[in-house]
């Protein structure tokens, strides 16, 4: 497979993007990891790399089997992750995969499937086209590359109980949005509680229709 060149990411976008988004604890400590394709391959952080400090040279180029062709030390034990979204949606050129701490805990009280999370701001369905909630997977496991791969087409924002998420797009900000969206709205859900009102499910599926129908 040739990756093909797309002029909307680059390198120095991806480590502004993560830098920005681990301080504001999408990220925190060295966890999560986040990638980009161009024409020569994936750029995809190294493991271990620290996201709020994130730096070019934590960036390692993998082939579309994973194998490392630039760059110092080994790429994210999640890289298979990340391959099997391109490989399943060629329109992607962006891959976050992050631990939102009230996404997690919001998965935490729901259950599996799509659309989990009730929906408390339009935003969050005009910006996120598609969510589903996935059971637990070992991090970095075949298993769960395996079933990203058969989601990544048809959501954007896969959901991890008890680990995170995993947002993609076509460009860096669609997916860096995605996760912000998900993660407020997870937010105000966890705020409202039980009693909370959503929106109801008639205006949900308006603005799927409005918004969705296009992309």
């Amino acid at each position: 497979m040739r990756f093909m060149l797309d002029p909307t990411v680059s390198r120095e976008e991806l480590v502004e993007y993560c830098r920005e988004m681990a301080r504001q604890g999408y990220a925190p400590a060295s966890g999560g990891n986040a990638s980009i394709k161009l024409q020569e391959g994936v750029w995809i952080t190294a493991g271990g790399s620290v996201l709020k400090n994130l730096s070019l040279n934590e960036l390692i180029l993998v082939d579309e089997d994973g194998k490392r062709l630039k760059g110092n030390g080994s790429p994210s034990k999640e890289v298979l992750l990340h391959l099997a979204v391109y490989k399943a949606n060629p329109k992607v050129k962006a891959v976050f995969h992050f631990h939102p701490p009230y996404t997690i805990a919001a998965c935490a009280l729901i259950e599996e499937g799509d659309d989990p999370i009730p929906v408390f701001v339009p935003t969050y369905l005009m910006r996120v086209r598609g969510v589903k909630l996935l059971p637990y997977y070992h991090p970095g496991s075949i298993e769960l590359s395996q079933k990203i791969a058969s989601l990544a087409l048809d959501y954007q924002v896969i959901l991890l109980r008890n680990h995170g998420l995993v947002s993609s797009g076509e460009t860096i900000i669609k997916a860096a949005q995605a996760i912000e969206e998900t993660e407020g709205n997870a937010r105000i859900f966890l705020l409202a509680g039980s009693s909370g009102r959503a929106i109801a499910e008639k205006y949900c599926r308006e603005l799927k229709k409005k918004y969705w129908l296009n992309q």
